[in-house]
């Protein structure tokens, strides 16, 4: 996604350094990683919907098509 080196990194570091302040930055780095983990759950719980619903749409057309498949099989029979 984001093409960063070991300059970049260090870069940053030093502009967040400066103006964040060196006590802040633990708290910082906090908040980011409690917003980081926050991020990931919705991906995970957003993932997980979209599973269940391609599941549950891929068990009714089963379905349909097994009903079809019985219809046609009671249509033939004399």
């Amino acid at each position: 996604m984001f093409s960063l080196g070991w300059a970049e990194l260090v870069l940053i570091a030093l502009i967040a350094l400066f103006i964040i302040g060196p006590k802040d930055i633990p708290k910082m780095m906090y908040k980011l990683g409690k917003i980081m983990r926050r991020l990931s759950y919705i991906r995970y719980a957003f993932t997980q919907q979209f599973e269940d619903f391609m599941k549950e749409a891929e068990l009714k057309e089963i379905q349909d098509k097994a009903a079809a498949r019985d219809e046609d099989i009671e249509g033939r029979q004399p």
